[in-house]
């Protein structure tokens, strides 16, 4: 079952696919197709100079294996909006990359 996903989840996720697209990562054809959404959550963020949502999401990407981990997820692009990287752990687990990572999203 694929979790529900919020907008602002869901343009994270298509920025994800995008990005191991455009670094040669990924093999994905339209967008997040090939990647597999195994958990996405999400909270309020706020500290006294910025606000914004914490995302904890675990993705699966069938075929990628460690190849995908030396991907640099600290120059995450998104148009007025900062992306702070917190988080990132990979494993391989059946010749799939399994990739979990704790992302800050803040109004800029």
């Amino acid at each position: 079952m694929r979790p529900l996903v919020n907008r602002a989840q869901g343009r994270l996720i298509r920025l994800l696919g995008l990005y191991l697209r455009k670094n040669g990562k990924c093999s994905l054809t339209s967008g997040a197709s090939d990647m597999i959404v195994e958990k996405m959550e999400s909270a309020p963020w706020s500290s006294l100079t910025f606000a914004g949502e914490q995302h904890w999401l675990s993705l699966r990407l069938p075929g990628m294996s460690h190849a995908t981990a030396d991907v640099d997820f600290a120059t995450l692009d998104l148009p007025g909006r900062i992306v702070a990287v917190r988080r990132v752990e990979w494993a391989v687990v059946n010749g799939d990359a399994l990739l979990s990572l704790d992302l800050l999203e803040l109004e800029a």
